[in-house]
């Protein structure tokens, strides 16, 4: 393979080379997306249920596969995905259907702000 060790700390070089053919690369985002099914369902389980359900940062906000992975493992609690809403682009927005029980978002995180914010906190 042409990726070096530190492109794989980017899921989409790990995406690319799981739809060139790479068995190992597709392993790993079963596995990713199998243990992000596994936690979500863990703390269901721990609040006897959900209501909302935000996938954030860098994968959860530009990876539609990885969050229609996940909630297709999730239908139990109630998620349906709306495909079309999914894989649109954009800022905040929900992406279940209007009937789903559960409210599955999109939501952008501004992770230099928070530092910020917090390192200002931290010095005053």
């Amino acid at each position: 393979s042409d990726v070096c060790s530190s492109d794989l700390n980017d899921m989409r070089a790990v995406r690319a080379m799981a739809t060139e053919g790479d068995g190992a690369a597709r392993l790993a985002l079963d596995i990713y997306g199998h243990r992000l099914r596994k936690y979500v369902g863990a703390y269901a389980a721990v609040m006897n249920g959900i209501d909302a359900l935000t996938f954030t940062a860098g994968v959860g906000e530009n990876d539609s596969e990885i969050r229609a992975e996940v909630c297709a493992g999730l239908s139990f609690l109630g998620i349906e995905l709306d495909a079309e809403a999914n894989t649109a682009r954009g800022g905040e927005r929900i992406i279940s259907t209007p009937d789903s029980p559960v409210t599955v978002l999109v939501v952008p995180t501004n992770e230099e702000l928070e530092i910020s914010r917090q390192a200002v906190a931290l010095l005053a």
